[in-house]
């Protein structure tokens, strides 16, 4: 019989219970490829030319281990009847004939060094006279030894009479076939480089194929084996979507800009034209803060006097246009008339109260000169 337990042993047996909390969890950032990168592993494959942790990158060199090489054969196909509508390409009894033709060639080619398969130029009339190409995949840099050796095995073949297989079974003429080598042209070299399995098509533009040392390379405009190859002066070239473009390079004292990274900027000469700048710029401020004060605090004394002084008084402190000559009134060097008057009478009985806190004691003080006077 079990024993109830009292509520300090729960309560006990509570806190010894392991704890559930959850620990904090992080977050994983996942890697974004780029370029057509797939994510493999948390690793990103990249197409070529494409290199890089997130495929952001295109190789400027790519080395072409083989090259797609052809030989004209022409073959009598004489267990076959010819009808017209063969000779002409993409007929129904064009494509008909040719599929057959094409699925025992394969069977027949299959022992041809470096064989790929085989594309039927056109029917001829004479029995059916088949003219087609063999394609071959050859190592560029053995190319002409291995396509001697992929010519004589197709001669070799072709001395066999018919095909292999015996259904829809081929036989040719004794004698009538023809074995032709194609050369190499620039043009088939430059093929290579617009395999979308060695340059990704959206910058296949920007790649050309060059004979480097012996080894066939596709050289974008980056690389100096190109034929017009785009210089960085002070940066390091890279292929974009949009065609050659420069990462510049920085240095201690200089950062480089342009298209190409021509242009050189000092840092010691920014650093000292900002703080010229800035240094005009704060005596500026100082000289209008000072003039500012300046105006605020002392105005100047003329304009200050005149602008507190009553409209009757403000001519009674200037200098000397109230004390020149007056045609109202006699000069002030003109003595008392004959009859005894004053002529500033008027003055001592008007309602002038002068302000002496007002006058500018820095005035110069004119005095006539005494002379003196012969009796």
């Amino acid at each position: 019989m079990t024993k109830p337990l009292l509520a300090n042993q729960s309560s006990a047996r509570k806190h010894r219970l392991p704890s559930r909390q959850s620990a904090p969890s992080t977050t994983v950032v996942t890697l974004g490829c780029l370029n057509g990168g797939v994510l493999v592993g948390g690793r990103c494959h990249c197409p070529s030319p494409y290199t890089g942790r997130r495929c952001e990158e295109a190789k400027n060199e790519i080395q072409v281990v083989t090259v797609v090489a052809i030989i004209h054969v022409s073959v009598t196909v004489k267990n076959r009847d010819f009808r017209p509508e063969m000779a002409i390409y993409g007929s129904r009894d064009f494509k008909r004939f040719v599929n057959v033709f094409e699925e025992q060639m394969n069977i027949f080619y299959a022992g041809v060094l470096g064989y790929q398969g085989v594309h039927v130029i056109r029917l001829r009339r004479g029995s059916v006279i088949v003219e087609h190409d063999v394609r071959l995949r050859e190592p560029f840099s053995n190319f002409s030894g291995s396509y001697e050796a992929s010519i004589k095995d197709v001669i070799q073949v072709l001395q066999n009479n018919c095909t292999f297989n015996q259904t829809d079974q081929l036989c040719f003429t004794e004698g009538a076939s023809r074995v032709t080598p194609v050369p190499l042209s620039p043009e088939d070299l430059s093929k290579e480089c617009r395999n979308t399995s060695v340059v990704a098509q959206n910058i296949q533009q920007f790649y050309v194929a060059r004979n480097v040392s012996g080894k066939l390379q596709c050289v974008s405009n980056c690389s100096v084996w190109h034929p017009d190859p785009f210089r960085c002066v002070n940066g390091n070239c890279y292929i974009t979507p949009e065609g050659p473009s420069c990462y510049c390079e920085q240095s201690d004292s200089y950062w480089f800009v342009g298209r190409r990274c021509e242009q050189g900027i000092s840092k010691v000469g920014v650093a000292v034209g900002v703080a010229l700048g800035l240094a005009v710029l704060l005596l500026i401020i100082l000289v209008l803060v000072v003039l500012l004060c300046w105006r605020r605090c002392c105005p100047r004394e003329k304009g200050h006097r005149l602008t507190h002084l009553p409209p009757d008084e403000e001519k009674r402190y200037e200098n000397e246009p109230y004390w020149v000559f007056h045609p109202e009134r006699p000069a002030p060097s003109t003595p008392a008339t004959a009859t005894g008057e004053d002529p500033f009478a008027g003055d001592r009985d008007s309602s002038f109260r002068p302000r002496l806190d007002t006058v500018d004691t820095s005035l110069p003080t004119r005095i006539a000169r005494p002379h003196l006077a012969r009796l």
